[in-house]
């Protein structure tokens, strides 16, 4: 990981971040205030933060750290929105389905090593969450969303996670910005997210200060 670049791109970051007092949009004010700031039992937030530890002894501190702030802010997206069906797709070994079921115990999760794998699926089974950690494939974007996009509920969530340092993620995420199928876009830093909601709203992008 370069460091410089990580510290350059996070103080750019907190130059556009904004807080719930720049939203003017209900549906993502409520998810601002009631979803990330939503509070976690210090037991189940421990026990999620030995997981990663555990799991990655390859990391740095700060690459742990990293990881496990993107897997919290996981969590609380997805204890707000509480999919019924969510898709994982990550190329490298990932806890974010741990964490996910720590949170969703009742959620179908299924998880895939590559996107390719997709075809194997029925596209009427559609999910509601998708999470994509590509760390280790270069990818275009603009592609595995056309693939997943069959896959999606009318309301889903398209979830790009770490994507700190993801340099295709990074040169791509404009064109994903100004993609006119999609009506709200939100930068988080630790991860890029897309809204498929199907409320009369304006397009609209976002760059959001995550806890």
């Amino acid at each position: 990981m370069n460091y410089f670049s990580l510290f350059k791109d996070y103080f750019q970051y907190r130059l556009k971040a904004k807080d719930e007092y720049f939203i003017h949009s209900p549906y993502m004010f409520d998810f601002f205030t009631k979803g990330l700031k939503a509070k976690m039992s210090n037991k189940t937030f421990k026990e999620l933060k030995l997981r990663t530890k555990a799991m990655r002894s390859d990391l740095s501190c700060l690459q742990l750290c990293l990881r496990h702030r993107n897997n919290l802010f996981l969590s609380r997206l997805s204890a707000y929105f509480a999919p019924k069906r969510v898709l994982v797709i990550s190329d490298c070994e990932d806890d974010a389905s741990f964490y996910l079921s720590k949170i969703l115990p009742q959620t179908e999760i299924v998880f895939l090593d590559k996107i390719d794998n997709l075809n194997e699926y029925d596209s009427d089974a559609v999910f509601d969450f998708i999470y994509l950690n590509l760390e280790k494939t270069t990818f275009e974007a603009k592609l595995i969303i056309d693939k997943t996009l069959p896959y999606c509920s009318s309301n889903a969530l398209i979830i790009f996670g770490n994507a700190v340092g993801n340099s295709c993620l990074k040169e791509q995420w404009l064109l994903l910005q100004e993609d006119e199928r999609f009506k709200v876009t939100a930068d988080f830093f630790l991860c890029k997210v897309i809204f498929l909601t199907q409320n009369p709203i304006k397009k609209q992008h976002y760059c959001l200060l995550t806890k």
